[in-house]
């Protein structure tokens, strides 16, 4: 589940008292969830309400038909438009208003078979109403305003995401990558309304901002979109390859190089666990969980492989170089029992960790050609939580992630990439 739904999963709103952003990785968490619990935006995974948009939608005729709209259905698309977006204009509106006249605007694209006539048509006529909101400074209007743009999913109603995404406020930021998502999600039920030439500038604006992101539940949310972005290859060709090269650039750029690394910007485990749920994404997409494997049919699914590859055995180094410095102390013959079960505990997330980069670097070097690649399981080692085990498991890995191991041989990394 995600960082903020973990906090906050109810769809509550209302406005915060003495709501303001405090330093620190955990204030910022939670500034960010009140601002957006209070603006109406919602948290991730909760839908439209339906008991907020009974009534409010429009005919199905409408939103699903294949041609061109009729002067009529315009008509009715038009009024619909006015009578929410003087709701959202309303200085005074509660959050449950706010979130009835957003949920009112996003009902009629929730549906499976929403044509690219009626999106455009919709869009078009909400355009303006969008701009007005974004920029009108009242994060309640912007926040619900990028949520709208990016469930429409137009030429027109895309690209008003992008200057968000690297907006000062955090909030916005949140707002902008769960926009974002929001527009590849859309794509991927039917027939998208959007270019590739600008979903592949959403990706790309995703992908640099994960890599200077410093709000933690930002990062978590960036990350999600991208892996939105690589489910929309059906409709969108080229899609899922960029994304995945990009989620596993962007992350590989947040962990600590292995010489040289600043003591000052070590991961802290809620990171590690946004780059454990992103890297079971790309490993599913390696696998062949939930489609075709991806495999390196042209250049754009080779580099996808090669930056995928290099995050893995970023994982893995980042776990060997830790191991030598005792970050997780191996359990000694001296240890009360309660120690040593705490030492064990602590092995949790350093082998998954393990297990996830191993398994994405074997993966790789199978689809990228080498089918005899071994499957190693240096993760059961580190979970032993042993010290002549840590050193082997040091050992082993260099045939990874070492000077002259397989991704430095296959993929062309440098040689001093992964080495510690």
């Amino acid at each position: 589940m995600e960082l903020l739904h973990k906090a906050c999963p109810s769809d509550t709103f209302g406005t915060p008292s003495g709501v303001a952003p405090r330093t620190g990785r955990a204030g910022r968490g939670a500034w960010l969830l009140a601002a957006i619990v209070w603006s109406g935006l919602g948290l991730p995974g909760t839908g439209v309400a339906g008991s907020a948009a009974l009534g409010q939608s429009l005919p199905q005729a409408i939103t699903e038909r294949a041609g061109p709209l009729s002067a009529s259905d315009i008509q009715t698309v038009r009024e619909h438009v006015e009578r929410q977006a003087s709701r959202l204009d309303a200085e005074a509106l509660t959050g449950e208003a706010i979130r009835s006249a957003r949920d009112a605007l996003l009902t009629p694209l929730q549906g499976t078979n929403v044509t690219v006539a009626f999106r455009n048509e919709y869009g078009r006529q909400l355009e303006p109403s969008l701009q007005k909101w974004i920029t009108s400074g009242r994060d309640v209007l912007v926040f619900n305003a990028l949520r709208v743009a990016g469930e429409i999913a137009t030429e027109g109603t895309a690209p008003l995401l992008l200057p968000h995404l690297s907006a000062p406020s955090p909030a916005t930021r949140y707002a902008a990558a769960f926009a974002t998502g929001a527009a590849f999600d859309a794509a991927s039920r039917g027939s998208p309304a959007i270019q590739r030439d600008t979903a592949f500038r959403l990706i790309d604006a995703l992908g640099a901002q994960l890599r200077t992101e410093t709000d933690l539940a930002v990062v978590d949310r960036l990350a999600l979109s991208l892996i939105s972005a690589s489910r929309a290859d059906a409709q969108l060709p080229g899609t899922r390859a960029l994304a995945l090269q990009r989620l596993g650039e962007s992350l590989s750029s947040r962990i600590p190089p292995v010489k040289g690394g600043d003591a000052r910007r070590e991961l802290s485990a809620e990171e590690l666990m946004v780059m454990t749920r992103a890297g079971d994404a790309m490993r599913d997409a390696l696998s062949g969980v939930g489609g075709d494997r991806l495999l390196p049919g042209n250049d754009a699914a080779r580099g996808a492989i090669k930056a995928v590859a290099g995050f893995g055995g970023d994982l893995v180094a980042y776990v060997v170089r830790h191991l030598k410095q005792e970050t997780w102390p191996p359990i000694k013959g001296s240890d009360s029992d309660g120690v040593k079960g705490e030492r064990r505990a602590a092995r949790d997330l350093p082998a998954s960790l393990m297990n996830l980069g191993e398994l994405i670097v074997y993966f790789a070097r199978v689809n990228n050609g080498e089918a005899n690649a071994p499957q190693t399981k240096l993760s059961e080692r580190v979970k032993a939580a042993q010290l002549a085990e840590d050193a082997r498991v040091a050992e082993d890995a260099k045939a990874m992630i070492g000077e002259n191991g397989a991704l430095v041989r296959q993929f062309g990394f440098p040689a001093s990439r992964f080495a510690s």
